[in-house]
């Protein structure tokens, strides 16, 4: 009996050593953890640490294998919110050593934690190219608007949409606008324009704008800032917008009375970007004669 007492401590050694000898790769990590777990479930070696609060520290090696396989395979915006509460959990455990100082803690546990803590903070490094973004003004730099505003009316409220492509592959996060008149007589409802987050694709950049006096043309300078996940310095781009006025010698009354449609049969020698569907019309009526 005394003989197979003796060799306990060295069972337990051989079962706990694995956390201590662990690597920091979460390719290492997903290989042993069924081994790992199935070693600390072992009755002889739970009974023989009990008064040691194993059973707290077998759940939390369970929690930071199933959260850091979890977080390597994770690639939507929930990642950066993961990666801060596993870091979170490290740092309270690394306090549960230190203030529950026992050859575990000492030994194997904390140089497991340890050891999660540089595989959670690798898997960020390596995982911030993953979540880059690029927006961009989706008509250029500088240009002018094609439609015309009235901004020959002071003080009416004029609205435009400015048109941005977040080029992706990702979400950026916490867009917002500034938009800065460069004419003097020009008044924006918000300087800043929220937007949140912007999946890839096309969207739109809201400006409510009124001028004090009448005018021919307003410029716009906008600047979209935003950033990515990891990132917490933020990115930006500038446009330069024009808007011109419409024309004020416009005779709308004589626009009213004028009927510039009819039900009637279109003729003409000018028609212009129809011979093409035409003459598929004349093939396909003649192919059925022929048929028939």
């Amino acid at each position: 009996m005394l003989d197979i007492l003796s060799h306990v401590p060295d069972y337990c050694h051989e079962k706990l050593t694995q956390l201590a000898e662990l690597p920091a790769q979460v390719e290492t990590i997903k290989a042993s953890r069924t081994v790992v777990l199935r070693d600390l479930a072992d009755d002889t070696l739970c009974c023989v640490l009990e008064n040691y609060d194993f059973n707290h520290t077998r759940k939390r090696i369970e929690v930071f294998f199933k959260q850091v396989l979890d977080l390597s395979e994770t690639s939507d915006l929930s990642f950066s919110t993961k990666a801060e509460d596993l870091l979170e959990i490290v740092e309270n455990e690394l306090t549960y050593c230190r203030e529950n100082h026992t050859f575990i803690t000492e030994k194997y546990y904390g140089v497991f934690v340890r050891t999660i803590d540089k595989v959670v903070r690798d898997i960020s490094a390596k995982s911030a190219a993953k979540f880059t973004c690029d927006i961009r003004s989706r008509d250029g730099d500088r240009y002018t608007l094609d439609k015309r505003l009235p901004l020959h009316l002071p003080q009416s409220a004029l609205r435009i949409s400015l048109a941005f492509i977040n080029r992706g592959p990702r979400t950026a996060d916490r867009v917002h606008a500034i938009v800065m008149p460069i004419n003097p007589d020009v008044v924006l409802a918000n300087e800043r324009i929220d937007l949140g987050r912007i999946a890839p694709g096309t969207f739109i950049v809201p400006v409510t704008l009124r001028a004090t006096s009448p005018m021919g043309r307003v410029d716009l300078h906008i600047t979209v800032f935003w950033t990515t996940i990891l990132r917490s310095e933020e990115q930006s781009v500038e446009c330069e917008v024009g808007i011109e006025a419409q024309a004020t010698n416009v005779d709308w009354d004589a626009l009213r009375q004028r009927q510039p449609y009819s039900l009637g049969v279109a003729q003409g020698d000018d028609f212009v970007g129809r011979e093409g569907v035409l003459n598929g019309v004349g093939c396909r009526s003649f192919l059925t004669t022929t048929d028939q």
